[in-house]
């Protein structure tokens, strides 16, 4: 399909008007466990976008978390051993921290099994079907894509009033950033809910440890299937974790169980 391209100068007038900090805030409704469909959660996400040449992404309260510990990072501690801490870390339901480099094409994805903190790289290519369907959400005219993904498909809305070829989670490669994408049942649905300057700092810290293992991205998707299948023995063989009690190990094994619908299905 044709689609209207902005001219180079309107690109340049956007870098200049919008500065060198951006962010762009999603929403996520998702299904945490198939066979409970009706049970919707929600969580927030930010793409934060540095000098139009690389992205972050993450979880609005892992973004918290992140700021939270670099200010306690010099704190003085109490004599029992904890800091002075004034606001509390924020629960996520996601770990995941993704890393796109706009010039070298360079996607890296930071998780946590467990206590177990790993990166890998994420070279799937994405192909990206533009459709002829567009659409006014909120106030950006939007162009309909589609593309197959781990196991199902999803269709994205994007806008090149914004041209910044970036979006939600691994989504990206469309000419404009994706203002909505959900996959065909709607179990992971994400939309823009603000895009704005920003200035936040690099998140280079605590949540992209050093202390990260590198991993193959199927050795550390396959990791989290046999977390997921089996937690006491992922603990055991991967973590060195054993002599755990009969209650501890239930309490893990139902919690596991809470969640059975990841959105790599398949890799």
């Amino acid at each position: 399909m044709t689609y209207y391209t902005r001219p180079f100068f309107l690109l340049l007038f956007f870098n200049v008007a919008w500065g060198q900090t951006l962010k762009a805030t999603y929403s996520l409704d998702f299904i945490f466990n198939e066979k409970t469909p009706h049970k919707i959660s929600k969580e927030k996400f930010s793409l934060l976008i540095y000098d139009t040449s690389e992205s972050v992404f993450l979880s609005t309260p892992a973004l918290h978390n992140d700021s939270l510990l670099k200010s306690m990072e010099n704190l003085p501690y109490s004599k029992n051993g904890i800091s002075n801490i004034k606001s509390p870390l924020i629960k996520t339901h996601f770990q995941t921290i993704i890393t796109k480099n706009y010039t070298n094409k360079l996607v890296k994805v930071y998780d946590t099994i467990f206590t177990l903190k790993g990166n890998y790289l994420f070279n799937e290519k994405l192909n990206w079907e533009i459709k002829d369907s567009t659409a006014k959400i909120g106030e950006y005219n939007c162009i309909l894509a589609q593309v197959f993904y781990a196991g199902r498909n999803y269709e994205a809305w994007f806008t090149d009033e914004i041209p910044i070829s970036d979006g939600p989670y691994l989504f990206s490669g469309l000419p404009g950033l994706i203002v909505e994408v959900s996959d065909a049942r709607k179990n992971y649905h994400f939309k823009l809910l603000s895009f704005e300057k920003n200035n936040s700092k690099k998140i280079n810290h605590f949540y992209i440890s050093k202390k990260s293992i590198q991993f193959d991205r199927t050795e550390f998707l396959n990791l989290r299937l046999s977390h997921h299948n089996d937690p006491i023995g992922f603990m055991a063989n991967t973590l060195n974790i054993k002599g755990l009690d009969e209650d501890v190990q239930s309490d893990i094994k139902k919690n596991i169980s809470k969640r059975n619908n990841f959105m790599e299905l398949n890799w």
